[in-house]
C-alpha cells in the first residue's frame, strides 16, 4: 500500500486538481478536499491549500490512504516576468517518511534563450542534478538539450527540437546514457475539451520502444478528475491503471 499511496500522490498531489479549481481563479487563497480512488480498490482522502501573490505561488497537499498512511507535497514557485526569471522548490514526503526535494532554476538568456538547472537531495544520500537550455528558433520550434546525473553513477545526454501548435507542443530528439546506450525519443502534449493527453516513446539502439501515454479529464457534473495512464513494452503489452479525485473546493 506504501507504494502504491506514493504513485497515487505523484497523480494526485502534482496539481491535477488545477482544472478543477480553475473555477475559482480570482481568489488569492484557495483550499479543497475530497476522496480519491485507484486501481486494486485503493481509496482515501486528499487535502490541498494553495496562495497566489503577484510573482509567487505556493501550494500544500497531502493523500491519506485507507489505511491511514499520508503522503505530503509542499510547492512554492516564484518568478520576474521583466528580468526572465523563475524559480521553484518542491518536497514530496512519502507515506514511509523518505522526502525528495527538488531546487529549480530557470533564466532567460539575452538571445531569448532559456537555461533551467535543476538540483534533487533526498533521503538516504540521494542526490541528482540536471539542467536543459532551450533556444527558440523563431518559426515556433526550438532547439533543446541538456544532461542529467545522479550519485548512482547513472547519467543521460540528450539533445532535440520541440514545436508549438494548434494542438499542443510535441518534442522528438536522441539520447546517450553514460553506460554508452543511444536511442531517440518523442512525445507530445495537448489539451482537450475538459482535460489533457501526453505522449512519450523512447526507442533503444537495440530496436526496443516503450511508451506511455496519459489522460486526464474533469467531470464538472460529479466533480471528479480521472486520470488514465497506459504504458506498453517492446513485445506488445500493456499495462493501464487509472485513479479518480472527487473534489469539493472550498473559496
Amino acid at each position: 500500500m506504501g507504494h502504491s499511496l506514493t504513485r497515487l500522490t505523484a497523480c494526485l498531489l502534482a496539481g491535477v486538481f488545477v482544472a478543477a479549481m480553475a473555477s475559482e481563479a480570482s481568489a488569492r487563497d484557495r483550499s479543497g478536499s475530497g476522496t480519491w480512488a485507484g486501481s486494486g480498490g485503493r481509496s482515501g482522502t486528499w487535502s490541498s491549500q494553495s496562495s497566489r501573490e503577484p510573482g509567487s505561488f505556493s501550494r500544500s497537499s497531502s493523500a491519506t490512504g485507507s489505511n491511514g498512511r499520508t503522503a505530503t507535497r509542499e510547492a512554492t514557485r516564484s518568478w520576474d516576468r521583466s528580468a526572465g526569471t523563475a524559480n521553484s522548490t518542491i518536497t514530496r514526503t512519502g507515506p514511509n517518511g523518505n522526502s525528495r526535494t527538488s531546487e529549480q532554476s530557470t533564466t532567460r538568456g539575452e538571445d531569448g534563450s532559456y537555461t533551467t538547472t535543476r538540483t534533487t537531495t533526498g533521503s538516504q544520500g540521494y542526490s541528482a542534478s540536471g539542467s536543459r537550455v532551450l533556444t527558440p528558433n523563431g518559426d515556433g520550434t526550438a532547439s533543446t538539450s541538456g544532461s542529467w546525473s545522479n550519485n548512482s553513477g547513472r547519467s543521460v545526454d540528450w539533445s532535440g527540437s520541440r514545436s508549438v501548435g494548434e494542438d499542443g507542443v510535441t518534442r522528438s530528439g536522441t539520447y546517450a546514457t553514460g553506460n554508452g546506450s543511444t536511442g531517440s525519443y518523442t512525445g507530445s502534449t495537448g489539451r482537450t475539451d475538459n482535460g489533457l493527453t501526453r505522449s512519450q516513446s523512447v526507442t533503444t539502439d537495440t530496436g526496443a520502444t516503450y511508451g506511455r501515454d496519459v489522460t486526464g479529464a474533469w467531470d464538472p457534473a460529479t466533480q471528479t478528475y480521472t486520470r488514465t495512464i497506459t504504458t506498453s513494452g517492446p513485445n506488445g503489452e500493456t499495462h493501464t491503471r487509472s485513479g479518480t479525485a472527487t473534489v469539493e473546493t472550498t473559496p
